[in-house]
């Protein structure tokens, strides 16, 4: 992506987490960074299909407040952020019915992320710290990119 003045722009990466909780329960102590923005919102629950099952509760989102050059890095300091829970806010972490951290790359030009170069690869190191916070990861591309997805596991 070029700007007015011909110099590249940052890649549009963006990152928010999101969990909810039923009113009543603990919510987590979660040492969010000052430089995201947290707010909560009432929300019923997410994963209830038949309307007798849904529970008032609250959802979190909680979202970066500056530029992502670097999502693996970004990837890194969310994983140190959650992993420096306390152990009781951990336990409530790992009880919660869903949470999950979305990152999106809103380019239609991939290559300013370096999509086209060098590709997208999470270190395995780095998912296998998703799985023990037990967070769902969703990965999204601009649906305009011009991308394609070879191999997986």
């Amino acid at each position: 992506m070029i700007n007015v003045e011909g110099a590249a722009l940052p890649p549009d990466w963006s990152f928010h987490i999101a969990y909810w909780v039923a009113d009543g329960d603990p919510a987590p102590d979660v040492p969010f960074p000052g430089d995201w923005e947290v707010c909560g919102v009432p929300d019923f629950d997410p994963l209830a299909f038949r309307p007798e099952y849904k529970r008032h509760g609250e959802t979190t989102l909680a979202w970066t407040m500056y530029d992502v050059g670097d999502p693996l890095s970004e990837l890194d300091a969310v994983c140190r952020f959650l992993e420096g829970m306390s152990p009781d806010a951990m336990a409530i972490w790992l009880s919660l019915q869903d949470r999950y951290l979305s990152m999106s790359c809103g380019d239609t030009e991939m290559d300013v992320a370096g999509m086209d170069t060098r590709g997208f690869h999470i270190p395995p190191e780095l998912i296998r710290r998703f799985r023990r916070l037990r967070l769902r990861l969703q990965v999204s591309f601009h649906p305009q990119a011009a991308t394609r997805i070879i191999g997986g596991y």
